[in-house]
């Protein structure tokens, strides 16, 4: 689980006008999700921002204040939508009609790095540049799995695809993610990454209706997730049912 702890933002003149609340993992660059206070204009709080936390990964929810950021040079790392499906009408669309096998995860990082890396292409609006070695990509996908990075692991509804000669082409990692202002917290789709070769055949919707299936079998019946303004992904997850919850903006001071 995540390990935070809250810091005032303080203007010039020794005014408090907001709160940010830090991970202590120790990451680089370390990340910060921004509170502004009642009352404050953007500005004041972005100056409040910028003298404390420049080189931080900053995230906030409050769509002026990341306008204000950018505006006082902040560069937008990602913006993203987060969405949830609330009511799990899949499941009575009948079964998964599929030709390949899918079903729990079961394989290692290892075998799961080389589909992630294919996945997310230089041109990918999600690709990171840290992440483009298997040892890398490997070690994201760890943290995952492990709780690490996200909340700890709903293995039944994590799933992987298959070609028919047994080779993983998709994967799905579910998480339990804690309650926060946005989300209520519960199931949470950390990672859906399928290979590129695979795209348009249904392996992202049928790796959807594995985790819905499974988490309905646990009665859990919501599941939440991010994606990247302007991912193709997110057209899939409109189509299945998720709506737009609130936006959010990662940026980061130089």
């Amino acid at each position: 689980m995540l390990s935070m702890t809250t810091l005032d933002l303080v203007t010039s003149d020794a005014q408090v006008v907001g709160s940010a609340r830090i991970d202590e993992r120790g990451k680089s660059p370390s990340r910060a999700v921004l509170a502004r206070y009642s009352g404050t204009t953007p500005d004041i709080f972005v100056d409040a921002v910028a003298n404390t936390l420049v080189g931080h990964r900053l995230i906030t929810h409050d769509a002026e204040v990341a306008s204000a950021l950018v505006e006082s040079g902040a560069t937008v790392l990602r913006a993203s939508r987060m969405m949830v499906l609330s009511s799990f009408e899949l499941v009575q669309d009948g079964l998964i009609v599929w030709k390949c096998p899918i079903g729990p995860i079961q394989h290692t990082p290892n075998a799961y790095a080389a589909v992630y890396i294919r996945a997310y292409p230089p041109e990918h609006p999600d690709h990171d540049p840290s992440e483009v070695t298997v040892e890398a990509a490997a070690n994201t996908i760890t943290t995952y799995l492990s709780g690490e990075e996200v909340g700890p692991l709903n293995r039944l509804a994590s799933g992987e695809a298959l070609d028919p000669s047994g080779v993983v082409i998709g994967v799905i990692i579910v998480s339990e993610l804690a309650g926060n202002d946005e989300y209520e917290g519960g199931p949470w789709v950390t990672e859906l990454f399928i290979d590129p070769a695979w795209h348009g055949l249904g392996v992202g919707t049928a790796l959807i209706h594995f985790a819905v299936i499974q988490l309905a079998l646990q009665n859990r019946l919501t599941l939440g997730l991010a994606v990247t303004v302007g991912s193709p992904a997110g057209r899939l997850y409109e189509r299945l049912g998720f709506e737009e919850r609130s936006k959010s903006w990662a940026l980061i001071i130089d």
